[in-house]
C-alpha cells in the first residue's frame, strides 16, 4: 500500500504549493521536464525487470512522472486525480503480486512462473483488472485520469507541454507492454517452476482476497465517479481555494478542447503496446 500511495505524497505537496509554483514559469518548466522524463525513463526499466514486484515498482515511478508533469503544466487537479485513481489500481497490482508470490511458495521471479492462471483464477482476474486500469483502458479508472493528464499537457500549448505529451504517450505504449508481459509471463504458457512448487499453487485465503476485491471496485469505478469533482463541472466547488491557477496557465481548460487525434492517441498506443 505504501509503495502504491505514500510515495506519491510529493505530488500532493506540489499541488498544495501551487500559489508558489504558479508565479515561476521556470519552476513549472523544471517540474514538467523532470516529470515527463521520469515517466519514460522508469517505463523503459519496467519493460526488462523479471521480479514481479519490481515491474510494478518501476511502473509506480513512471506514473509519478505523469502526476508531476500534470502539475508542471498547471493541471494540478488532474495530477491529484491521477494520484487518487492510481492508488487503487496500483495497490491492487502490488497486493495481487503478493497473492501470486504467496501461491508460488514465495517465488518472485516471473521467469520461474507461468501456466498457473487456472489454479488461481480469482487472483488472475484481479490482476487483469489492475492491468487494464493501469494501461488506461476504458471504462477503468486509469483511462479517465491518464487521458486528462495527457490532454492537459497538449492543451498547455508550450514546448515543454508538447515534450510532456509525447513522452507521456510513449510511456503509455510501454505501460501496456510491460503490463501484458507481466500477465503473460506470470499466468500463461507452460509452467517454468519445479514440480514441488507447482503442486503447492493455491488460491489465497479470504483475508488476502477481500481487500483485493475492494481495491478492484476502486480500479473499476473511481475514475468515472470522481471525474466531475476533480476535473469536470464540479471542480471549482470541489477545490475552492486549495489550488491556485493563474489565468495565463490554461492547460486544464484547454484539455477539454483538444483535437480528436490527441484524445484517442493514448488508446491507440495502448492497444499497440
Amino acid at each position: 500500500i505504501h509503495a502504491a500511495t505514500m510515495v506519491t505524497a510529493g505530488v500532493f505537496m506540489v499541488a498544495r504549493l501551487s500559489p508558489m509554483f504558479e508565479y515561476s514559469d521556470t519552476a513549472l518548466t523544471v517540474v514538467t521536464v523532470v516529470g515527463a522524463s521520469t515517466a519514460i525513463f522508469a517505463a523503459t526499466i519496467g519493460c526488462v525487470q523479471n521480479d514481479i514486484k519490481r515491474v510494478i515498482a518501476y511502473s509506480t515511478c513512471s506514473q509519478l512522472g505523469y502526476m508531476f508533469f500534470a502539475c508542471g503544466v498547471s493541471a494540478y487537479s488532474a495530477g491529484v486525480f491521477h494520484l487518487m485513481t492510481h492508488g487503487f489500481f496500483k495497490a491492487l497490482l502490488f497486493l495481487g503480486a503478493g497473492s501470486v508470490i504467496h501461491a508460488m511458495s514465495d517465488e518472485q521471479d516471473m521467469r520461474k512462473m507461468g501456466g498457473i492462471w487456472k489454479m488461481i483464477p480469482v487472483t488472475y482476474a484481479l490482476m487483469w483488472i489492475g492491468s487494464l486500469a493501469l494501461a488506461g483502458v476504458p471504462p477503468f479508472a486509469g483511462f479517465y485520469s491518464k487521458d486528462i493528464v495527457l490532454e492537459a499537457a497538449w492543451g498547455a500549448h508550450t514546448g515543454v507541454g508538447q515534450y510532456a505529451f509525447w513522452m507521456g504517450l510513449t510511456a503509455a505504449l510501454l505501460t501496456a507492454f510491460y503490463s501484458w508481459r507481466l500477465l503473460f509471463m506470470t499466468f500463461h504458457g507452460t509452467p517454468r517452476c519445479d514440480e514441488k512448487t507447482l503442486a503447492h499453487v493455491h488460491e489465497s485465503p479470504k483475508v488476502m482476497i477481500i481487500p483485493l476485491l475492494v481495491l478492484a471496485l476502486g480500479a473499476l469505478g473511481a475514475g468515472y465517479v470522481a471525474y466531475d469533482w476533480f476535473v469536470g463541472e464540479a471542480a471549482p466547488e470541489f477545490w475552492k481555494a486549495a489550488i491556485l491557477i493563474l489565468p495565463e496557465h490554461a492547460g486544464l481548460e484547454n484539455a477539454h478542447h483538444v483535437p480528436a487525434l490527441a484524445k484517442f492517441s493514448p488508446l491507440i498506443v495502448g492497444a499497440i503496446g
